[in-house]
């Protein structure tokens, strides 16, 4: 079997925490003999007990916040006794990996960017990380077409070294026939509660329908920093800290509101897609791969909450519009698709 380490940074529910789970679960664990080294501590997440429940070996350095020279000890002499064939690194746990990267010979390398390479590290790891690139020690992947120009602007390594494997997930769990039959508005999101996903806008969206007497319900999924702040405020709010169950969660949303300040390609609202929600997102990232405007969603600037209201207010009045757009954003996800995100990882691994 091939020894494979996948380094993260926590196995809290997230979209590269999601991804790294599916991409696990649909691997050929006969071929592959996988490990997963979270620089977090143990959280008891649903993800977790997927990875328990396949038998996957997870090392868990309990690294508290912040940059931790220790951890590259700790991470190197674990990598030493695994001895892998293939490291996969995903947010933040590449970076330690670095050293046991640089003294082994014979080794494949991946590291795929979540999400702006502009942005998932600083200056200094990007110089340190360019230097790995360039001389092939680390193939980089990124998820989406606008990713991949800005990893090119970031990094300026040769176009052929980045390789684009978009996200995928199983559609099957995800499709429903949607009717738009309720009279109520329903909105919701599926996101960690940080600023990046700017829920801001979300309960501001919300707040502008209700002054104008619709009936709006709004379902929130996801823990985060901001968690408890929110929930204080908004008491009519359905908040769901975690969910094993996504896919029957987003049955009772019609309008999936994402107006993140930034994005790779968002593992959530692919599945949303699936479920034939209408994708109302703002106009970052990945995100412009994803939704072709006016076609299978909408996008805005990520402050216009005019432009959120008033484009729900027009589809809320015309469902037959709504069901279009649902069967193009069915139609569109056929491109992200599980099997073929793995299929691509193998090949990449087996390369």
């Amino acid at each position: 079997m091939i020894k494979t380490v996948y380094t993260i940074g926590t196995l809290l529910v997230g979209g590269a925490e999601v991804f790294l789970t599916n991409l696990i679960s649909k691997l050929n664990l006969n071929k592959y003999d996988v490990s997963i080294i979270v620089l977090d501590k143990e959280n008891n997440t649903f993800l977790e007990k997927k990875l328990n429940d396949l038998g996957i070996k997870i090392y868990y350095l309990n690294k508290k916040d912040g940059f931790r020279p220790f951890t590259f000890i700790k991470i190197y002499r674990l990598l030493k006794t695994i001895n892998p064939k293939i490291i996969h690194g995903n947010i933040g746990g590449m970076i330690y990996a670095l050293p046991y990267v640089f003294l082994k010979k014979n080794i494949k390398v991946i590291h795929t960017t979540h999400t702006l390479a502009s942005l998932e590290f600083g200056k200094l790891k990007r110089m340190v990380l360019k230097y790995f690139y360039k001389r092939s020690l680390i193939i980089p992947v990124v998820i989406s077409n606008i990713n991949y120009q800005n990893f090119f602007t970031t990094y300026k390594i040769p176009k052929h070294l980045i390789k684009i494997i978009n996200n995928g997930i199983d559609i099957d769990k995800f499709y429903f026939e949607r009717k738009f039959n309720s009279s109520e508005i329903r909105l919701g999101h599926v996101g960690r509660f940080e600023e990046v996903k700017n829920h801001r806008v979300i309960f501001k969206v919300y707040e502008s329908l209700i002054n104008k007497g619709y009936n709006v319900s709004l379902k929130l999924i996801g823990n985060g920093s901001l968690l408890e702040n929110y929930r204080k405020k908004y008491k009519d709010v359905i908040f769901i800290e975690s969910s094993s169950e996504i896919a029957k969660e987003l049955k009772d949303i019609d309008f999936f509101v994402f107006p993140s300040l930034y994005e790779g390609m968002p593992l959530a609202v692919i599945e949303a897609m699936a479920s034939g929600c209408i994708i109302l997102s703002s106009n970052v990232g990945g995100l412009n791969d994803l939704v072709e405007d006016g076609v299978n969603g909408y996008r805005f600037d990520f402050q216009n909450v005019e432009g959120f209201v008033q484009t729900i207010e027009m589809l809320y009045k015309d469902k037959k519009l709504m069901a279009k757009i649902a069967k193009n954003n069915q139609k569109k996800v056929s491109e992200y698709s599980l099997t073929e995100m793995v299929r691509k990882y193998e090949e990449l691994y087996k390369g």
